[in-house]
C-alpha cells in the first residue's frame, strides 16, 4: 500500500483527519468548564501545529527583502492558526473575556461603530462627507495592499464589484453592511477601490514586481480563448482564490462582531496585515501552480502547496469561530434571505462547480501552448 500511494497524499490526508477531528471536538454537545476548555484548546492547538508540520517545509520563492523574513511570516501565520484553534474551544463569553487581557476595553458589547450607513440616503455633499469615516481610509489602504497581492487589473476590478455584491447579499443578516447606492458606487468602487487598485499596481511596476495574468489572457485575441476556460487548474485556482478572499472579507466583519472587537481596535489592523503577508505567499504559490500547469517546467519543478494549506486552514477556522461566537453577539438582523440572493448564489456556485468538473473529468487533458506564460 505504501509503495502504491508513494506517500503522495498521506500527509495531506493525515492533516485533514486531524483538522476535521479538532473542528468536531470544538463543538461538544454540552457546555464544559473553563479549565477543561483551556486544556482542550491548548492540546488541539499543539496537535494542529504538529499535523501542519507534516506538510512540506515552508520555503518561499520571495527573496526581497530576504527569504528569512518570509519564512518568519509563515511561522506567524502558523501561530495565528494555533490561536484560532485555541479560541474555538472556548465558550463565546470566555473567548471575549480572554481578549480583554490584551485590550482592557474588550470583553463588552460594542455600542458604537457597528451602525448602518443607509440612515439618510439623500444624495448631498454633506451626506457623502459624513460617510467618509475610518472605513474610507481602510478601503483605500486595503485595495492598495490587495493590488500588491493579486497584481492583475482584471481580477482586482472583478473583486471590487464582488465585494459590493457580498455586502448586498449579507446586509439582511449584518445590518452594518447596509449602505446607500451612492456609497457603494461612489465612495467604495470609484473613490477607494479603483484608486487603491491604481496606486497598488503602480507600486508593482515601480518596484519591478512580477505582474500576474490569472485569466491566461496573454497571447490570445478573444476572451473565449483565455486559458481560464480551457485549463481546469487555472479555473479551479481562480475559484479557490475568490472563495478565500470572499470569506476573508466577510469574516473580517463577522468575526470581529462575534468577539466584540470594535472596528477601530488595533486587532483589526493586525489581522489585515497578517492576511496581507500570508496572502502574498499563498497567492504567489497559487499563481505559479496555475501558470505552469501542463508545461515541461512543471514536470521538472513541482509547486508546493503549504502556504495555500495554511490560508485555507485559517479561512475555515475564522468561519467556524464566527459561527460559534456569533451567538448572543448582537448587531445581527432577523430578516429572511431575499429571494434574488438565494437565486443568484444558487445558480452561480453550482454553475462554477459544474464547469470545473467538466474541465477536470470530461474535457481532454490540458497541454500548455507555450512554455512560459
Amino acid at each position: 500500500f505504501t509503495k502504491m500511494v508513494e506517500f503522495k497524499y498521506v500527509t495531506q490526508i493525515v492533516f485533514l483527519a486531524v483538522y476535521g477531528s479538532v473542528l468536531y471536538a470544538a463543538f461538544p454537545p454540552e457546555s464544559q468548564p473553563l479549565i477543561r476548555n483551556l486544556k482542550s484548546g491548548l492540546g488541539a492547538a499543539f496537535l494542529v501545529m504538529i499535523a501542519q508540520s507534516m506538510l512540506k517545509p515552508y520555503d518561499t520563492i520571495f527573496y526581497r527583502p530576504h527569504e528569512s523574513v518570509w519564512r518568519a511570516i509563515s511561522r506567524i501565520g502558523l501561530i495565528y492558526l494555533a490561536i484560532l484553534v485555541f479560541l474555538l474551544f472556548q465558550t463565546p463569553g470566555d473567548a471575549r473575556h480572554l481578549l480583554s487581557y490584551l485590550y482592557p476595553d474588550l470583553g463588552k458589547p460594542v455600542e458604537r461603530g457597528m451602525h448602518t450607513y443607509d440612515d439618510n440616503c439623500e444624495f448631498t455633499l454633506q451626506n457623502i462627507t459624513d460617510n467618509m469615516d475610518h472605513y474610507f481610509l481602510a478601503h483605500l489602504i486595503n485595495w492598495t495592499l490587495a493590488a500588491l497581492i493579486l497584481r492583475d487589473y482584471y481580477v482586482l476590478h472583478f473583486w471590487s464589484l464582488l465585494d459590493e455584491v457580498l455586502e448586498l447579499s449579507w446586509q439582511h443578516f449584518l445590518p452594518h453592511f447596509r449602505e446607500c447606492w451612492w456609497d457603494h458606487v461612489l465612495l467604495d468602487v470609484i473613490m477607494t477601490n479603483t484608486v487603491g487598485i491604481f496606486i497598488g499596481m503602480q507600486l508593482v511596476r515601480i518596484l519591478k514586481m512580477k505582474e500576474y495574468d490569472w485569466l491566461g489572457r496573454k497571447g490570445t485575441s478573444s476572451w473565449m480563448q483565455w486559458d481560464l476556460w480551457l485549463n481546469h487548474r487555472r479555473f479551479g485556482g481562480l475559484c479557490y482564490m475568490i472563495f478565500v478572499i470572499s470569506c476573508n472579507f466577510l469574516t473580517g466583519f463577522f468575526l470581529m462582531n462575534a468577539l466584540w472587537v470594535p472596528p477601530k481596535n488595533p486587532m483589526t489592523v493586525y489581522r489585515l496585515l497578517l492576511w496581507f503577508f500570508a496572502g502574498c505567499l499563498a497567492f504567489r504559490e497559487l499563481y505559479e501552480d496555475v501558470s505552469t500547469w501542463g508545461t515541461p517546467q512543471r514536470a521538472k519543478q513541482p509547486v508546493p502547496a503549504q502556504h495555500r494549506w495554511l490560508i485555507w486552514s485559517i479561512t475555515v477556522l475564522e468561519i467556524f469561530c464566527s459561527f460559534k461566537f456569533g451567538r448572543g453577539a448582537g448587531h445581527y438582523g432577523t430578516d429572511p434571505t431575499p429571494l434574488p440572493v438565494v437565486i443568484g448564489w444558487g445558480v452561480a456556485v453550482p454553475a462554477a462547480l459544474s464547469y470545473y468538473f467538466y474541465l477536470r473529468f470530461f474535457k481532454k487533458p490540458y497541454v500548455a501552448k507555450t512554455k512560459n506564460q
